[in-house]
């Protein structure tokens, strides 16, 4: 525990409980059925801000490219990074002796960016249909839910099940759109719309009446 407290390993130590810290959340989102990190996967990693040094022109977009190929989600590209500096910080503490800050950060990360591009890339074959079936919230929009709580009116959220594209099931918690109503176990209902800074889901049953009972009939 002393050789992760060190003040030399500190920034090594900091970024690998951030790490852990992504892995928990991940791991609950997958139990939950709800996608905690989707945000940071809807980050615009093409973006093309150039910068001159020493006369050449240099993109970050490009730059992103380069370091993740075959567009793995930014946040398991960030859990990556986090996972690599800390192990090459940790690594070359452990077996070179303490040695400065000054000279293992930059050592860190010239081996995390020169690795990543690979191993994104690795990453991108073992997640099974990565590219295809990352799911996230915003696509729950026009699917058809099932309550299974007793009761969900306003400001009484329920427990609804949702089955997306890929035939996988998710849990969402849902109210009813319009105030005066109220949903039952059992009904099935229309997602609408996602709750501002909420992972809570408004539904409408009359909606999903029209949708899916003109559906049945043709």
């Amino acid at each position: 525990m002393e050789f992760f407290l060190d003040y030399r390993m500190l920034p090594f130590s900091i970024l690998g409980a951030v790490f852990l810290i992504f892995v928990a959340f991940e791991i609950i989102s997958l139990l939950i059925g709800i996608g905690v990190f989707d945000f940071l996967n809807d980050i615009d990693l093409g973006i093309d801000h150039d910068m001159d040094i020493d006369g050449s022109t240099f993109s970050i977009g490009s730059f992103f490219a380069y370091i993740n190929p075959k567009k793995v989600p930014f946040s398991m590209l960030l859990m990556v990074m986090f996972f690599m500096f800390s192990f090459f910080g940790a690594m070359i503490q452990d077996t070179l002796g303490y040695m400065p800050l000054t000279a293992t950060i930059p050592i860190s990360l010239i081996l995390t960016f020169f690795l990543l591009r690979y191993i994104s890339s690795f990453l991108s074959l073992i997640l099974p249909k990565l590219e295809t079936e990352a799911v996230g919230v915003d696509s729950f929009i026009g699917k058809e839910a099932t309550i299974i709580d007793k009761i969900s009116k306003r400001d009484y959220p329920a427990r609804a099940k949702l089955i997306d594209e890929f035939k996988s099931e998710h849990y969402v918690r849902v109210e009813p759109f319009n105030e005066n109503e109220q949903y039952l176990e059992g009904d099935r209902v229309l997602v609408v719309q996602k709750m501002k800074n909420s992972n809570i889901f408004y539904v409408d049953i009359s909606l999903w009446d029209k949708v899916y009972n003109r559906k049945v009939k043709i």
